[in-house]
């Protein structure tokens, strides 16, 4: 019926043309909606020609027409429908110019995109099932049709991968015939595909699509060949501009493609590029400003993966070498700037110092020589543009691989060279600027990892020490205050990655090391420079903060562990002294680390062992000014851990506990109940040791002696603190047994009602409390607790319980104050009641 209604219609186009847009959508219907229904026998009705002419009319009902149309002429040939010349050429030609989307083709639902992928299907039909008459009749539309190579790319860029062999069918169409091609001619075709290719590489990565669009269209040898000839064009400006924007783009990225399919397609080019294009310019009697300005532009526009070997680099290192050193330091060296801003010879010279292991000596040796002469130009102008070029190479790389140590000397020379430059370099800046500012940027975080790697190496290997003294003198320099700043203390809120900490930490131990007799100076003189660097409050801070930082965490053991090195070979006492309160609660909170309390005697140098902090610590117990209560606790678990560690037969700690004034312990008494949230067991245990040594009974004594079992049968009653009780019921059993008027003393202490019982049980346990004595230190472990016989102790807190008696905590009017610790600034200015401690 709709065949009928059509073939009625057609009278009325040419007798009513206002009616044929009208007819045209119907028909235009009608066809849709037969493939819609997919009812091919209907569209094999409609005349072929007909669907051309409309086709290529350009009036078409809506925007994806042309769309309808060619699938109704893609049904049509499946019947071996045969085309005569003239519609077939005009096909050919209006389905190929749909093959570029019109513009906004980017859009997904643009239409046109939709027109492309439906040209690009239909003419691969076509030539696939074409013969070879009708593939000339295809070819010729498309020169007729000026559908050349590069338009063909850019339409193959809007389809999808699933289409690449419908690219690969028609790209042959607009390829030139290699016998008549010139790339002389004006309609040079290829270089105008070529630039279209480099152009886009140029603006971005193409997609994987893409890249295999192109790969196709460079594999063919007449487009190797237009490559070719466009690189061997000589040194002119004209082919410069081609070799640089064409040449290059194309083979790099063919290069950074770095697949088995683009490999071959490379090699094929490189293969036909002639080294010897560039031969006549490096003449011995040119001179070097001529020979590198050819190096230049070779390294600029040339690949050749069999010529420029390390050897051809290398030479061409000391052409630059001898450039820069021959030309004055005010001139401007034109061809060692093109040189080294040319990307390649860059790419060249990174491949390479990224494997040092393949530089010859001599390599290194010009390595030195430039960064030297840029010293030169950089004193004269630290805005030198030469050495702005040269810092961007990966100099330490070449300093921190492991080398031969013949290589050495030269890598520490270059890293001496390098900093310089950079020294001078930042000369320049602001005056706002400090010095530790424009240090800090001398060495980044990633290039301070590798050379400190390679100094702590160098430090502490000892197959060769030759080097010692270069590599003390390089840490010396301002470039690494920063460093060990920023690793062993708070001065930046980031931290040191893992690897510099490492390394800065073997260097710092390496200066407190036993080393041979001729570096001992040189470790002093490192290790100096280091803590003047490293301010020794910011350091024990930095080991506090850490502590609580997760990340941080692990490095505390390291990070103690240098500090009690300087502290054992420190001729900082003041300042050990004035920071204390710092010092002491760092130590109490790290006790159970061997570089704080080591567990034998003799063991490694710890902390508690050191004599410049028990002097602090003994200081601090004589301190009466300022809150200093939990201080002087802190203090009294150094004493107690280091008389622990020593057995209590050090007789220069023993001699220091009997210096310790008794007239100080009821002040004492007084102030460490305003201690909160804090054990007191130190400070019982700390007088249990001191009750021990020797003591004159003297009224003086005996009323301190009154007013401390006074304060022990509180702390005895506390219920909180089961530690310090017990240790309080230690100290109450020692004056009982030790002193000549010891039960007066206990007894007098305790209400009326609780002192027969207290007196049986104290002279019940007399045996026990002299074997206990006998064997003190309660332990021999510096950080472990208080091992509480606690049956015991209920004993005698029940003996001495007393509705009227308050805890020890709650007896003093201070109790209620705060227990937090402002460090005294003027702790260095603390008095020894009778003698200076000496070990």
């Amino acid at each position: 019926m709709w065949e009928l209604m059509m073939k009625s219609w057609d009278p009325d186009r040419t007798k009513r043309p206002q009616l044929t847009n009208i007819l045209d959508a119907l028909q235009y219907a009608v066809l849709n909606n037969a493939l819609t229904c997919n009812d091919v026998d209907y569209i094999r009705t409609f005349d072929a020609n007909d669907i051309i002419d409309w086709l290529s009319t350009g009036e078409y009902p809506d925007d994806t027409a042309p769309v309808t149309l060619m699938r109704c002429l893609d049904i049509m040939m499946m019947s071996d429908l045969v085309f005569e010349r003239l519609h077939y050429t005009i096909l050919v030609q209006t389905v190929a110019n749909f093959l570029v989307p019109s513009e906004n083709a980017n859009s997904p639902c643009n239409s046109a995109v939709f027109i492309c992928h439906g040209a690009f299907h239909l003419l691969a039909r076509m030539a696939k099932h074409a013969t070879e008459q009708y593939l000339c009749f295809m070819r010729s539309a498309f020169i007729d049709a000026r559908i050349t190579p590069a338009f063909v790319l850019q339409g193959a860029r809007h389809i999808e991968f699933e289409q690449f062999s419908d690219y690969q069918v028609i790209l042959p169409l607009a390829m030139p015939d290699p016998t008549v091609y010139s790339h002389d001619s004006e309609d040079d075709t290829l270089g105008a595909a070529l630039r279209h290719i480099s152009r886009h590489i140029q603006g971005g990565t193409p997609s994987k699509t893409i890249s295999h669009q192109w790969k196709e269209f460079l594999s063919y040898p007449i487009v190797q060949a237009r490559l070719i000839v466009g690189m061997h064009g000589g040194l002119h400006p004209e082919t410069v501009d081609w070799m640089q924007n064409i040449f290059s783009v194309i083979l790099q990225w063919l290069d950074e493609m770095n697949g088995s399919d683009f490999l071959p397609i490379l090699e094929q080019i490189v293969d036909n590029v002639e080294f010897t294009v560039f031969a006549e310019h490096t003449a011995l009697e040119v001179p070097l400003e001529a020979v590198l300005q050819v190096a230049a532009i070779m390294f600029e526009v040339f690949v050749d993966r069999r010529s420029m070997c390390e050897a051809n680099v290398g030479a061409i290192l000391g052409l630059l070498y001898h450039h820069l050193e021959q030309t004055p330091d005010y001139d401007n060296p034109r061809g060692s700037l093109r040189l080294l801003k040319a990307d390649r010879f860059s790419a060249e010279l990174l491949r390479l110092m990224y494997s040092p292991s393949r530089l010859k000596t001599s390599a290194f040796v010009f390595f030195v020589g430039i960064l030297k002469a840029s010293i030169r130009r950089l004193s004269y102008d630290p805005a030198d543009e030469v050495f702005g070029l040269l810092e961007s190479l990966p100099w330490l790389d070449v300093v921190s691989s492991p080398l031969p140590p013949t290589r050495l000397p030269l890598q520490l020379d270059i890293l001496n060279s390098l900093l310089t430059c950079r020294c001078l370099a930042r000369g320049h800046m602001e005056d706002s600027e400090s010095d530790t500012s424009m240090a800090a940027h001398l060495l980044s975080e990633a290039e301070s990892s590798k050379v400190m790697a390679m100094l702590a190496r160098c430090l502490t290997s000892t197959l060769d020490r030759s080097c010692v003294p270069v590599v003390v003198e390089l840490l010396k320099n301002e470039a690494f205050r920063p460093i060990f700043r920023k690793a062993f203390s708070n001065h930046d809120s980031a931290p040191v990655s893992e690897a510099v900490f490492s390394a800065a930490y073997r260097i710092w131990v390496w200066t407190y090391t036993v080393q041979f007799q001729t570096t001992s100076l040189l470790q002093t003189e490192l290790s100096e420079t280091i803590s003047s660097g490293v301010p020794l409050e910011a350091q024990v801070v930095h080991i506090r903060s850490s502590q609580s930082g997760a990340l941080q965490s692990g490095r505390v053991p390291p990070l103690l562990r240098l500090l009690s090195l300087r502290i054992n070979a420190s001729w900082e006492h003041n300042t050990i002294l004035a920071l204390a309160p710092l010092l002491l609660e760092c130590i109490t909170e790290n006790m159970c680390c061997k570089w704080v309390a080591s567990q034998q005697p003799h063991g490694v140098p710890d902390l508690i062992g050191n004599w410049n902090i028990l002097r602090a610590a003994f200081s601090t117990l004589h301190m009466k000014d300022g809150p200093i209560a939990m201080t002087q606790i802190f203090a009294m678990e150094v004493i107690v851990a280091a008389y622990r560690r020593c057995r209590g037969l050090d007789k220069g700690l023993r001699r220091a506990m009997e210096d310790s004034d008794w007239s100080d312990i009821p002040g004492l008494c007084v102030g460490i109940q305003t201690v909160k949230n804090h054990s007191l067991a130190p400070f019982w245990e700390w007088l249990l040791y001191r009750t021990q040594q020797r003591i004159d009974e003297t009224d003086e004594v005996s009323s301190s002696l009154k007013t401390l079992v006074s304060s022990a049968l509180s702390q005895i009653r506390d219920d909180d603190d089961v530690q310090a009780g017990y240790a309080a019921l230690l100290v109450v059993q020692a004056i009982f047994v030790s002193f000549t008027n010891g039960p007066v003393l206990v007894l007098t202490a305790l209400p009326f009602e609780s002192r027969d019982g207290l007196r049986a049980w104290l002279t019940a346990h007399q045996d026990e409390a002299k074997d206990m004595l006998d064997q003190l230190p309660l332990s021999h472990s510096p950080g472990a607790p208080i091992q509480v016989n606690t049956a015991l102790l209920e004993e005698v807190r029940h003996l001495v319980q007393s509705p009227v008696s308050p805890s020890f905590r709650q007896r003093s009017p201070l109790a209620s104050t705060s227990a937090s610790v402002k460090w005294p600034q003027t702790m260095a200015q603390g008095h020894w009641n009778r003698s200076t401690l000496t070990p």
